[in-house]
């Protein structure tokens, strides 16, 4: 079968690995919400203390000691040290700053509902997590 004919199986230097494909498409993501955080001009807030996201300042963290951002421990230790899972979302090999983050992305689908169509913070939340729909929430 010539491997130039739609359907045919591609040669084996041509063929994608699995984890290509999910970082193509974790890129691609990456980008739509890049575009989106540019279009409305969306600064996601994140405290550099307690890594929570859009809750408040970092100078108005209520923790005293910085948290990791790896594991979420305030023990002081050797960054290296720690088990790397991103301790707001779960997501094993990322830190709690990841732009990949589900938390950091729904955070700005929320800001761009409340920009866009003038929604305030609740109904941009319920919006952004299924819970109405856009002609509900008008």
């Amino acid at each position: 079968m010539d491997s130039s004919t739609p359907g045919s199986p591609r040669p084996p230097q041509e063929q994608t690995s699995e984890l290509e494909i999910m970082i193509a498409l974790t890129q691609k993501e990456n980008n739509y919400y890049r575009r989106l955080q540019d279009k409305y001009k969306i600064v996601v807030e994140q405290c550099r203390t307690c890594w929570k996201i859009g809750k408040h300042p970092t100078q108005k963290c209520v923790h005293d000691k910085p948290l990791c951002p790896r594991c979420g421990s305030d023990e002081s230790h050797a960054r290296e040290a720690c088990f790397v899972m991103c301790f707001r979302c779960g997501e094993i090999g990322s830190e709690a700053f990841h732009e990949s983050c589900p938390r950091r992305r729904s955070e700005i689908v929320k800001l761009a509902l409340m920009r866009k169509y003038n929604f305030d913070m609740k109904t941009a939340r319920d919006v952004a997590r299924g819970k109405l729909t856009l002609a509900e929430a008008r």
